[in-house]
């Protein structure tokens, strides 16, 4: 069972590290189309390309959710993996024939496919593992992708570049199917009974998340409005700071501020946003949100840009270096975010990411538009770019911290965020097969024998989980009270593992 996991969490740390290099590099390059990266984005065409696939992957990846084609470690990553490959393929022949930024749509295109594919996969994965151990994997695949992004610094875009990241994404997808083929073992989801008293407490935790990624397959019925209506706040915070740094890039392209954000050096900001956020994930667990720190960055963030009109020029590259850092901090912690609102609150990952890879690809085509006309502007109408980039930015900024403002004190005055469908009276269970307080829970058996096989093999499953588990851990000398949430569920494995 020891060397199991063992392997697990080293398939899981390698293709998901490799997965995130192979997509940044892709991202930094335009899928090598460009000889060198400039800031934080690198060829606008390619970039709206890449956005516009993104969203119409990923609104695609959440119908099949909602009607229950898409089950949790079901999904395939080779189609994403396979356009990323035909990406760099093709910018191979590209730059032969010398029309690379001419095709840079096309690459983009496939860009979009390729990292909404993958990136939807692996959070997938993440969203059926404990949380601490998807918190781990999560953290070291962070930290290994910026070892790589940082090294490839020191070699210049071409063939081998192209060669090298296609072996990245292919290793990747090899770890994928290990990584699902190892969670899905019987040994790691056999019966409580078959472990004894003494593992019962260990295999509590396996049961429960067994259990939920059963329920979640089992045809169910996303409400997307309630999704936006719980996660919302957390959501406009990343995608408010995604516009403003896309806002950012493109108002200063071809003007004497150019150098703000094409003098930044990516290595730096993505290894201190890499380091800011593991350490914020591990200590944080499972109750990490970005909201909080998006509110941590919003002063640094204040502070840079009101400087940026009487000394932006003088602080050169550390201020788009601090704005690209606020922003790579808060999407690292967005990706544990999702995982554990899939865990605690029963919702499909796949909605969860769909929804998070819509809204920024969204604003960021948004906010880079914006930059242009901002640009535009200033220079037609003699008008400070640097005063006027630092007008318009604040205020989405603010906007998007009164949202979390509000969201914070409803859920102290309601004593915390509501679990999704479970208070809904029109048709809101997250789970159409399912009983409302079993929809909460997110640990309904829909009378399949998978579920049997999570939760023990021997005994029958009833209307609800919550009494097997509670059999099977008093079997094992603990008392498991009712299970009213999916919060209660984790808090009580915590429990029985002291």
């Amino acid at each position: 069972m020891e060397e199991q996991r063992k392997k697990e969490a080293a398939a899981t740390i390698v293709g998901f590290g490799l997965a995130k290099a192979a997509t940044s590099l892709g991202y930094l390059s335009a899928m090598g189309s460009v000889g060198q990266s400039v800031g934080f984005v690198t060829e606008l065409w390619f970039m709206f390309a890449s956005e516009a696939a993104s969203i119409i992957v990923a609104s695609l990846v959440i119908a099949l959710a909602c009607r229950g084609a898409v089950k949790p470690g079901s999904f395939a990553m080779w189609p994403g993996v396979a356009a990323l490959v035909a990406g760099f393929a093709a910018s191979a022949v590209f730059a032969q024939a010398g029309v690379a930024l001419e095709m840079a749509p096309l690459l983009g295109v496939l860009y979009g496919i390729g990292q909404t594919v993958v990136s939807i996969a692996w959070l997938d994965i993440f969203s059926m593992q404990e949380s601490e151990r998807s918190h781990i994997c999560m953290v070291c695949g962070l930290v290994l992708q910026a070892f790589i992004v940082a090294g490839s610094f020191c070699f210049g875009y071409g063939l081998a570049f192209d060669l090298i990241v296609c072996a990245m994404a292919a290793c990747s997808l090899v770890c994928y199917r290990v990584s699902v083929a190892l969670a899905h073992e019987p040994a790691r989801t056999s019966a409580l009974g078959d472990h004894g008293a003494g593992n019962a407490a260990q295999s509590l935790g396996e049961a429960v998340g067994g259990a939920r990624a059963v329920a979640q397959s089992a045809g169910e019925t996303i409400p997307v409005r309630r999704i936006l209506l719980t996660f919302g706040p957390d959501y406009w915070c990343l995608f408010a700071l995604v516009g403003v740094v896309g806002i950012l890039h493109t108002s200063v392209l071809g003007s004497s501020s150019e150098h703000i954000v094409g003098d930044v050096s990516m290595a730096a900001p993505l290894f201190a946003s890499t380091a800011v956020a593991s350490a914020i994930a591990l200590v944080a667990s499972r109750r990490g949100n970005p909201a909080a720190a998006y509110k941590a960055c919003l002063p640094v963030m204040l502070v840079v840009l009101s400087l940026m009109p009487f000394i932006g020029d003088a602080l050169g590259p550390i201020s788009g270096t601090i704005m690209i850092m606020c922003y790579d901090v808060c999407g690292m912690l967005f990706l544990f975010y999702i995982a554990n609102a899939s865990r605690e609150t029963g919702v499909s990952s796949f909605a969860l990411s769909g929804i998070y890879l819509i809204g920024s690809n969204a604003f960021l085509a948004f906010g880079l538009a914006a930059g242009l006309v901002v640009g535009a502007f200033s220079a037609s109408r003699g008008v400070s770019l640097l005063t006027l980039l630092a007008f318009v930015a604040l205020y989405p900024l603010g906007i998007a911290f009164v949202f979390a403002m509000r969201h914070s004190e409803r859920e102290i005055d309601g004593g915390g965020a509501s679990v999704l469908g479970a208070e809904s009276t029109e048709g809101g269970r997250v789970f159409g097969d399912a009983s409302e307080g079993d929809a909460a829970a997110g640990l309904v058996a829909s009378g399949d024998a998978g579920a049997n096989a999570r939760l023990g093999g021997n005994e029958a499953i009833g209307d609800t989980t919550a009494e097997a588990l509670r059999e099977s851990v008093v079997s094992a000398g603990a008392a498991l009270p009712h299970v009213s949430s999916p919060s209660d569920a984790v808090a009580q494995g915590r429990q029985v593992d002291d």
